[in-house]
């Protein structure tokens, strides 16, 4: 569908279910940037199970705490939450290869449409 269009910009986002993956490994693996169990599990009951959530920035890292450590990526999410306008904000530290499988490509066209495709779904 890109190539059909002109694209204007390009955006990173999860699902829900790659959110957690990828929040559940950070807690796991003591990254800087994580959620602690008892927020996560609160977070799990309170975001929304179909949202799409937009990573709004990401870098490589490579310490904890000034220690050197694994290349990974720091990133900033925007995630939907039920019954919510507001998205809430968290900051996660990833493994390369796990924020790489658990994210997707949004697609804006030159007329400001944004789309994405998650398991062969088109999302608008």
């Amino acid at each position: 569908m890109a190539d059909e269009i002109e694209v204007k910009r390009r955006l990173v986002v999860s699902t829900t279910s790659g959110l957690i993956r990828m929040a559940i490994w950070a807690m796991e693996n003591k990254m800087n940037r994580h959620i602690p169990l008892e927020k996560l599990r609160e977070f799990r009951g309170k975001v929304d199970e179909k949202g799409i959530h937009l990573c709004i920035a990401s870098f490589p890292h490579n310490h904890r705490m000034g220690e050197p450590i694994a290349e990974h990526i720091r990133s900033m999410w925007m995630c939907k939450m039920k019954d919510s306008d507001i998205p809430t904000e968290v900051t996660l530290d990833i493994d390369v290869d796990l924020f790489t499988s658990n994210t997707s490509e949004a697609i804006m066209s030159s007329s400001g449409q944004y789309w994405v495709e998650i398991d062969g779904i088109t999302h608008f």
